[in-house]
């Protein structure tokens, strides 16, 4: 699949409480421009939490953004440390990462899907993660269409978990989602602030 070279200069900045500014480039402000990125603007972070929090009214839409924040913040730790300089094409598979890693989210997924085991929980159900993400969804079109088909299906093996993640990829899951990353740091902030 054809690809155009990786752009990760800032294109559109959207400022939310907690965060300050994120910069969104142009693939990830086309991302956030879709039906279904969108949709996360009716999706409570807290589920019901505001019937006793009444401010508690952030959105899984903003906790996306502020976790590509915390994950750039986390990036740029990693260039200044001169630890590590990952290379542009895992820079951005950690900023879509970090911005999408709850595009699967349904209203009240946690209490549906942990707690009652109603549904499959929103991560592990390959099902929702191919609609949402998937080469024929919108979001994948556009990824697809930008990065190509193998940056795309790096992208989904980060959705589908450590077993399927390539090795020069896992410091990617672990910034985004392991004990100690954006998606936490994220919230925890976040929720302490609204509640």
């Amino acid at each position: 699949t054809m690809t155009t070279a990786i752009d990760l200069s800032p294109h559109k900045s959207i400022r939310l409480a907690v965060s300050g500014d994120v910069e969104l480039n142009r693939l990830e402000t086309a991302l956030v421009d879709t039906a279904d990125f969108q949709r996360l603007r009716q999706i409570r972070q807290l589920g019901p939490c505001h019937l006793v929090y009444p401010t508690a009214l952030h959105t899984r839409f903003d906790h996306s953004l502020g976790t590509l924040s915390m994950a750039c913040q986390m990036l740029r730790a990693l260039e200044v440390s001169g630890q590590s300089s990952p290379a542009p094409e895992q820079v951005q598979l950690a900023r879509l990462f970090a911005l999408l890693h709850d595009i699967f989210h349904i209203p009240f997924s946690h209490t549906l899907e942990d707690e009652f085991c109603i549904f499959p929980r929103h991560d592990t159900n390959r099902q929702r993660i191919e609609r949402f993400a998937g080469p024929e969804s919108p979001i994948g079109r556009t990824i697809v269409r930008q990065l190509g088909r193998d940056l795309h299906a790096r992208l989904l093996r980060l959705f589908h978990g450590p077993a399927d993640v390539l090795p020069e990829d896992h410091f990617i899951l672990d910034l985004v989602t392991n004990t100690l990353c954006a998606d936490l740091l994220d919230y925890l902030r976040r929720d302490a602030f609204f509640c």
